[in-house]
């Protein structure tokens, strides 16, 4: 594992009611996976294990789009029998490597070795990079105002595959984000064509199965605090024998703006997606007296 942190701050004021601050951090990591005594599986998903690249690789097919209609299924390499117009059509990476007993060309894990990995890929990495934060403040005759930014500029989430098309379980309601599904009409969609999945196996694994489609851009902005007070002044407060009476408002995870066209996971919380908790965001106002 290498890296790096870069830290900067400035506090300044201009005349003399008005003062600033403000602090920015950034860091860095990439690692690399040099020795592995024991058996290497390459598997759709993430990957731990495999030498040479990062922990925490996804491996996957690249998504070509989807059908278009029963002419392009039957001209292209075979996925599943029930493969038809508006499923997710695999990129074939191998060529005629792996073959079925008529000899069409097939997408596959292949036999699931670095060696021989089928048609997965390289898709990226969930781990976080350049991670940042931005701390700032200001204070103006009695004014005061602060807030606290982080993110992440690049990273890579991988999505439970019972979620991402409606019915893969019976139990699971569909989500109102998953009605922009594939029609003959309407084929620049987000979701492939509607289908009743349930525990076929086979049919769940058709667009559900690793890919580039279903590949996360996790990168975010969120503005985690804000807080904005007024403190009266002395004069006044003296008067009634207080020290100090500062009225505020503070908001929690009140902005974020992400990368991802999925929105209903959390790109701040990529280890915790498969539960989908909603994202909270409070909201409270104060008074402070001190005697």
């Amino acid at each position: 594992t290498h890296g790096w942190e870069l830290f900067l701050g400035w506090t300044d004021h201009i005349g003399r009611n008005f003062s600033y601050w403000i602090n920015g951090n950034l860091s860095d990591n990439t690692n690399k996976l040099t020795k592995y005594e024991g058996t290497t599986v390459v598997n759709a998903g993430s990957n731990s294990t495999i030498v040479g690249m990062p922990v925490n690789s996804i491996y996957g097919y690249v998504d070509q789009g989807y059908f278009k209609d029963a002419q392009d299924v039957s001209s292209s390499a075979f996925q599943y029998a029930k493969t038809g117009p508006g499923d997710i059509k695999y990129k074939n990476l191998d060529g005629t490597a792996h073959v079925n007993p008529s000899g069409q060309a097939i997408i596959n894990t292949g036999a699931n070795t670095v060696a021989d990995h089928g048609d997965l890929t390289y898709l990226g990495n969930t781990s976080p990079r350049y991670t940042f934060g931005i701390n700032l403040g200001a204070s103006y005759k009695g004014f005061d105002f602060s807030a606290i930014l982080q993110g992440v500029g690049k990273e890579k989430m991988l999505i439970p595959q019972r979620t991402m098309v409606p019915f893969v379980q019976t139990y699971r309601t569909p989500w109102a984000e998953q009605q922009d599904y594939w029609t003959p009409t309407h084929t620049n969609a987000k979701f492939p064509r509607l289908y009743w999945y349930g525990s076929d196996a086979v049919a769940t694994a058709m667009n559900s199965a690793i890919s580039s489609h279903w590949i996360q851009n996790a990168t975010y902005l969120s503005l985690k605090n804000l807080q904005v007070g007024y403190t009266l002044p002395r004069r006044i407060t003296q008067k009634a024998k207080i020290e100090k009476v500062r009225i505020f408002f503070t908001g929690q995870d009140i902005w974020r703006t992400t990368g991802m066209w999925y929105k209903a996971f959390d790109a701040e919380n990529p280890n915790n997606n498969a539960w989908n908790y909603p994202f909270f965001r409070s909201y409270a106002a104060g008074l402070n007296v001190t005697f």
